[in-house]
């Protein structure tokens, strides 16, 4: 099966690596020291523009403002449970937060909520499974990629600012005489 990678070059994280192969994305790198450990890892992965081409331009999408979902194929990988957490995950609006508690609800678990957060942590393919949209049950960005908080704020806030935009656009457009 072929598979192959692309770097992507973001304003708001710097490097990203994206990871493809024939049957969809595998994994997402949010940080450039994350995609040096991968490709040690995995020496015999190549970059191949081509194969991530998809992937590549709708996350660069994201990152500009337009794009709020993905509709890219995905390999998943994981427990049943952790499928069913990372399945929840992508069921938060894009520019919400839900806390671990919400989630363990969200699967009909309710006591479930440290497990909650070892299946965010051991999400591959963060974005398109939006693990950063969790939080704790205070409102406060808890243990996102071990302690990279300061990365899920930056998504968060790059959500939000998009999701007001696209509102006050749609607001525009309710009644284009109205003044502000």
């Amino acid at each position: 099966m072929k598979k192959g990678y692309a770097i992507l070059d973001t304003d708001l994280l710097g490097e990203i690596g994206i990871i493809v192969s024939e049957q969809g994305v595998e994994k997402i790198c949010l940080t450039k020291e994350s995609f040096e450990t991968y490709l040690k890892i995995n020496p015999d992965l190549k970059q191949d523009e081509v194969l991530c081409r998809n992937a590549k331009s709708q996350i660069e999408e994201y990152f500009r403002g337009e794009r709020l979902i993905f509709d890219l194929p995905l390999v998943i990988e994981g427990t049943e449970f952790r499928k069913q957490v990372w399945k929840a995950l992508t069921e938060i609006p894009y520019g919400e937060t839900r806390s671990y508690g919400d989630i363990a609800k969200a699967i009909c678990n309710p006591k479930a909520v440290r497990a909650v957060g070892s299946a965010n942590k051991a999400n591959a393919i963060p974005l398109l499974i939006p693990c950063h949209r969790v939080i704790g049950s205070k409102g406060r960005m808890v243990g996102f990629m071990g302690c990279r908080t300061d990365l899920q704020a930056r998504l968060l806030e790059h959500e939000q600012r998009v999701y007001r935009q696209y509102q006050h656009l749609c607001k525009l457009s309710e009644n284009p005489y109205k003044q502000n």
